[in-house]
């Protein structure tokens, strides 16, 4: 009879214990955002394509704007200014119709491979070989 009452018993916290597990991992973790930083939550339904050589919604260009990088881009602090982002420099031709881009030493891909000025090429000859009027590369 001893042995019934301390099997029960044993059961009972066990199975208290197992509830108190259960509900516990099922709580929220709750973390406050730091003061300076900025959170955005958006819709991305209109995602046709990835592919930046394609690409031409406005959330395929947020999500491709901050995974690829550019020759140059907007100055975020003066946007009436360009600034290099692959490239260390550049000129443009007197006539207006040539520009000479010098990338960045050193820069690489993800894999490790370095970034060539073939490689920046390639990317233009490939969007327009696509002809699908990308607006974003």
């Amino acid at each position: 009879m001893m042995m019934e009452k301390f099997a029960l018993r044993s059961r009972f916290l066990l199975a208290g214990a197992a509830m108190s597990a259960l509900l516990l991992a099922g709580a929220p973790a709750f973390a406050v955002t730091p003061a300076d930083t900025l959170v955005e939550g958006f819709a991305i339904d209109d995602i046709i394509s990835m592919d930046p050589g394609e690409a031409f919604e406005l959330s395929t260009a947020e999500v491709t704007g901050n995974t690829y990088d550019l020759l140059v881009r907007l100055d975020l602090s003066d946007t009436s200014k360009v600034k290099g982002d692959l490239a260390e420099s550049w000129s443009v031709s007197d006539d207006g119709l040539t520009y000479t881009f010098k990338l960045k030493p050193g820069l690489k891909f993800a894999s490790g491979n370095p970034i060539t000025a073939a490689d920046v090429a390639y990317s233009f000859e490939r969007a327009i070989k696509l002809d699908k009027s990308p607006a974003f590369i």
